[in-house]
């Protein structure tokens, strides 16, 4: 019997580019005949999709928020909901290509995978966004740009699987609660996932035989004003740090370093900066739990970023 997956596709709003998502899915998984099925998690206040795909697709379920809360917790109650051992997360701007699942199925049956990511590349015929390595510079997380080619035909390690589409067996993505909620504003928490799991032993691997397309849409009630979500993403990038840091010199060096880029940004009159740190530092508390539900770790910090670097063999 072929294992049967979950795919959980992400509603936001937009029904158009929903309509060529699905489309696809169902190709997939009529040609696959393994019993696989969909999930939408509307992310939506209308509750307009139901009775749309109860027109248009039957045959798929769909799972309604009571709050618009990112990605993050649709993902948590798709696979709640999910009956398949194996589930694919698809961000609302996701579409599948045809042969997708397969390849995915095949590479996570290897040893100690935590995730998989397939090849996301930009519309029909746009170029691939291939992942880098992630690495600490100056106090901070930061993904590097790629080092791998397109041409690339191997699986290989990567840091994390983008949120955008991740693929996962389910009791693992459960037992660990989902994404941490510490990153529930969309940003950070599949680098989290990601290097979490290399911390405990794992591995996350880009599969570039399975082919997911990106095709950007815009839903006007979502629009997020630039400089709060910048906030959010220095935010976590700060909370990431603190949750791994598990050197004490590091940690001293840190937080000199902390002081002083405090002290630039109010010589320098930068209060975006300052309004990111206290951000962080309101939940610095949270991120210090999070470090502890990280045990056992195998690897520290420094050796998982080596380890998930995709230009290491």
């Amino acid at each position: 019997m072929k294992p049967r997956t979950t795919i959980i596709q992400h509603f936001t709003g937009d029904f158009e580019a929903l309509e060529g998502h699905l489309s696809a899915l169902n190709e997939e998984l009529e040609t696959r005949g393994a019993g696989d099925e969909v999930v939408l998690v509307d992310d939506t206040d209308e509750g307009l999709l139901q009775a749309w795909v109860d027109e248009r697709f039957p045959v798929m379920r769909v799972v309604r928020k009571n709050l618009r809360e990112g990605r993050a917790k649709a993902y948590l109650m798709g696979a709640q909901a999910a009956t398949c051992e194996l589930i694919l997360m698809l961000g609302p701007d996701k579409r599948v290509r045809p042969g997708t699942l397969g390849p995915l199925i095949t590479a996570i049956q290897g040893p100690n995978i935590l995730a998989l990511a397939p090849r996301i590349v930009h519309g029909d015929n746009g170029a691939p966004d291939l992942p880098g390595a992630l690495t600490i510079e100056q106090g901070r997380p930061v993904v590097l740009p790629p080092v791998t080619t397109e041409d690339e035909p191997h699986m290989h390690n990567i840091p994390f699987a983008s949120g955008g589409a991740c693929f996962m067996r389910r009791d693992v993505f459960l037992s660990r609660g989902g994404f941490d909620e510490l990153f529930m504003a969309s940003y950070w928490e599949d680098v989290d996932m990601g290097l979490s799991g290399w911390r405990q032993g794992m591995r996350v691997l880009e599969v570039p035989q399975s082919i997911v397309e990106h095709h950007p849409a815009v839903d006007p009630d979502v629009l997020v004003p630039q400089p709060i979500s910048q906030a959010a993403v220095e935010r976590g990038r700060l909370l990431l740090y603190w949750k791994h840091l598990d050197k004490r010199r590091d940690a001293a060096d840190h937080v000199q370093g902390l002081w002083r880029d405090a002290v630039d940004a109010a010589l320098g009159d930068r209060r975006e900066d300052l309004v990111w740190l206290a951000l962080a530092l309101d939940d610095m508390g949270a991120a210090t739990d999070a470090r502890v539900k990280l045990s056992p770790v195998q690897r520290s910090l420094a050796d998982a970023l080596r380890a998930s670097d995709p230009t290491v063999i």
